[in-house]
């Protein structure tokens, strides 16, 4: 039973082993099958990537070549702009043979294959690449020739001809020009061409990995196997791209929030020197261990002149006078000077002679128009890094825009407060100054001045030499008076002063102070002579400032009387002073019922014109 037993057994066990064979087999053809079609589907999709990025990288050069030859049409341009200048030229020139030299290499590496240029060597090329590549008239390796031998034609005849325009330069431009024209429909052709290239090639991968998904479908051991790795490696690139936007998140909020706390202290500034100490915080604090400077344009925008200092460690002393000489004021945008050996380095820094080095220029821009240039210089090949000169554009955009603001409101106030003719306070403006020395209860004199003869000066010169003489006047005041007295036109040719803190003596001797320089001024510039006659009173002569400006106009009227070209003071201001005469003080004879007015044509007082006029006059009777 045993044996028999054992020998049921062993067919069993046999049974078993053939089926389990059977499967083993057909699971390990499956396996290999699968194995198959993957590492075909998988070698096509190699080789469509490989042909997906070789199209890519032709496509992007053959960009690269149209763009080239853009810019050599342009530097041509350039040639024939700046001939008169051979410097220039030559510098134009050199661009030129470097781009034809560039252009050349490029081509033959997309034809041929270039590892420099990552692009592998191909053992063949559709017909279509063959005939746009071919020496047909119109193939890319006939006409690039000719664009190459036109240009280097011209390239000779320029430098045979610096400074001097040849008479066929005309023709060889446009030689030129048109090859180049040439050229840039066979790249675009041959772009077109590409695109069906990659665009086939992208199919086949697609088509390739379809299969290879189908595959994977038919087992879930395919299936895992064909998703794990995928899966994995999408979390590993997701996991990249949330870090990437969390440190782009974090570069955004620390950039805005610079702008932000920038932008509020600016606002905050209300002078122009407040705004400049502003600029020169934030550029220490984006670089403090450089010298930096800020150069503005000057009131007619002939010049830039040095602002503030806006640096620890001093300034560049960049040499530029003129807006135009700058670069970065000239093309109105950030420019970067890595170094100051670079061929298109900005001129003047390798004109400093102090060595090498590199720098940022910045301009300061509101509504369109650069108001300065803002410069940084570093170490020669080591400029201020991406982040600190993007700060440096912000520090110099928020500036220009705060500047600007600044300028206009100062402008507007200006022009809401002052005469537009003399820059001398306007009435309104007058009379705010004058209350608010009322306000705080201060001293002060108060003088009305008015242009002798000023309607015959308009008949006979005509309105211009009037306002000549009144501009004029207005420069006398301005260049006698200190910096607390109000100066006014108070209108058409009349004046007046409100000098704080003075009494009638001191008052008076500043107006004889000012006939004097009046007359020497006029006597300077040749001009039309004139006079001014003066009526002079304090803040005793009434409780508004109307009455005062009654009084002294009174105190003038008497002036005029008298001969012009003198001074009168109100007689009962003057009487609380001893400095003052008694024979300087006139009673107009109201004190005394047998005393008249003088007549019209007698003079209240004696005038020698050859001394300093004399003050008299009064608001009321005094008592010698």
């Amino acid at each position: 039973m045993t044996a028999i037993s054992r020998r049921k057994g062993d067919a069993g066990d046999q049974k078993r082993a053939a089926l389990s064979g059977r499967f083993t087999l057909r699971y390990a053809i499956a396996l290999v099958l699968m194995a198959a079609v993957v590492i075909v589907a998988g070698l096509r999709i190699f080789a469509s990537t490989e042909r997906v990025r070789d199209s890519g990288l032709l496509l992007a050069r053959a960009a690269d070549q149209t763009a080239l030859v853009y810019q050599i049409q342009d530097t041509v341009s350039k040639i024939d702009r700046d001939f008169s200048n051979p410097e220039t030229t030559r510098t134009h020139l050199g661009t030129l043979d470097q781009d034809l030299t560039t252009i050349s290499q490029v081509h033959a590496g997309m034809k041929n294959g270039d590892a420099t240029l990552k692009v592998p060597t191909r053992p063949t090329i559709s017909p279509e690449l063959n005939e746009i590549y071919g020496n047909s008239t119109d193939g890319l390796d006939r006409t690039i020739s000719q664009l190459t031998d036109q240009a280097r034609r011209l390239e000779t005849t320029a430098l045979g001809s610096l400074g001097s325009k040849p008479g066929d330069w005309a023709s060889l431009s446009s030689a030129v020009n048109d090859s180049a024209d040439t050229v840039i429909q066979g790249y675009t052709k041959l772009s077109r061409q590409l695109e069906k290239e990659l665009d086939k090639a992208v199919s086949d991968q697609r088509d390739a990995a379809t299969l290879m998904l189908v595959v994977f479908a038919v087992t879930a051991l395919g299936v895992g196997l064909g998703l794990f790795r995928p899966m994995a490696r999408n979390i590993a690139i997701e996991t990249g791209q949330l870090e990437e936007a969390e440190k782009n998140h974090r570069l955004n909020n620390e950039r805005q929030t610079f702008r932000n706390t920038l932008k509020e202290t600016l606002e905050s500034a209300d002078t122009e020197e407040e705004v400049l100490a502003t600029l020169g915080r934030a550029v220490r604090s984006v670089v403090p261990d450089l010298r930096a400077e800020i150069l503005l344009v000057n009131a007619t925008e002939s010049r830039l002149v040095r602002g503030a200092d806006i640096s620890d460690h001093g300034s560049p002393s960049c040499p530029v006078e003129s807006p135009m000489g700058c670069a970065a004021f000239r093309r109105s945008q950030t420019e970067v000077f890595e170094s100051s050996r670079m061929l298109n380095a900005c001129p003047k820094l390798a004109a400093r002679g102090e060595g090498a080095l590199s720098a940022v220029c910045v301009p300061l821009k509101f509504r369109g128009r650069a108001l300065g240039v803002l410069h940084t210089v570093a170490p020669d090949g080591h400029p201020p890094t991406h982040t600190q000169i993007e700060r440096l554009t912000t520090v110099a955009a928020e500036t220009g825009v705060q500047l600007g603001t600044v300028r206009a409101t100062q402008s507007d106030r200006l022009q809401a407060t002052t005469d537009g003719l003399t820059g001398l306070l306007n009435r309104r403006s007058l009379e705010t100054a004058a209350k608010g020395l009322m306000s705080e209860n201060r001293t002060f004199s108060v003088a009305i001045a008015d242009l002798d003869h000023f309607k015959d000066l308009n008949d006979t010169y005509g309105h211009e030499a009037g306002d000549t003489a009144l501009k004029l006047f207005a420069k006398v005041l301005k260049a006698n008076l200190r910096p607390d007295d109000v100066a006014a036109r108070y209108g058409g040719e009349e004046f007046v002063l409100v000098l704080p803190g003075t009494n009638i003596r001191e008052a008076q001797a500043a107006l004889e102070r000012l006939q004097l320089s009046l007359a020497a001024e006029i006597e300077r510039v040749k001009g039309i002579p004139f006079t001014a006659s003066w009526g002079l009173t304090d803040q005793s002569a009434g409780s508004t400032f109307d009455e005062m400006i009654g009084v002294a106009d009174a105190a003038l009227y008497s002036a005029k009387r008298a001969g012009r070209n003198c001074i009168y003071v109100d007689g009962e201001a003057a009487s609380a002073y001893q400095e003052l005469a008694p024979e300087q003080i006139w009673d107009d004879g109201a004190g005394d019922p047998g005393a008249g007015p003088p007549a019209d044509d007698a003079p209240l007082i004696q005038i020698d014109h050859d001394l300093l006029p004399p003050s008299i006059t009064s608001r009321k009777p005094t008592t010698s």
